[in-house]
């Protein structure tokens, strides 16, 4: 099984209400989203099903990369700013039977949750991608490798 890790595009830094969970992408966010979903439509194995967090920014990443595949959306509320450590594990463990599965969240979760699985100090930057296999999504440990890790080059 395929697992893309991708933390939100580029984000305002202030929101219309006041809230951090109401920032909207900048456009180099939202070119950031485009250029992940490109990649992903043009992979072999793109994702069945994308889950995302329902933040804006998190909401808007998603939106465009559903723009260009034709997987199913859910909405996780665990992928917020300040979800559990094995949300992303638990959604890997949910959709086994698929192919690949897209989540698209938030640091510092997102950044904690690839370094358990891969060992070591990962950290995603904004519209980053992680491409992630897992070999039994059933196993009592999984065994995740790295593949690559896929972002707009900004220069």
């Amino acid at each position: 099984m395929l697992v893309y890790l991708i933390r939100h595009g580029k984000a305002k830094p202030d929101s219309p209400t006041g809230r951090d969970a109401d920032r909207p992408l900048r456009k180099l966010g939202r070119r950031q989203a485009e250029h992940l979903a490109a990649w992903l439509e043009a992979h072999p194995t793109p994702p069945t099903t994308l889950v995302s967090s329902g933040l804006v920014r998190a909401e808007q990443t998603a939106q465009a990369i559903l723009e260009t595949l034709e997987c199913t959306h859910e909405h996780d509320e665990r992928l917020g700013d300040f979800f559990a450590d094995d949300t992303p594990e638990r959604l890997a463990r949910r959709h086994a039977h698929e192919p690949a599965l897209a989540i698209v969240g938030h640091n510092e979760h997102l950044s904690m949750s690839l370094s358990n699985w891969i060992g070591g100090a990962e950290r995603l930057r904004t519209g980053e991608m992680a491409v992630l296999s897992i070999d039994d999504p059933d196993a009592d440990v999984l065994d995740v490798t790295l593949l690559e890790r896929v972002r707009l080059d900004e220069r």
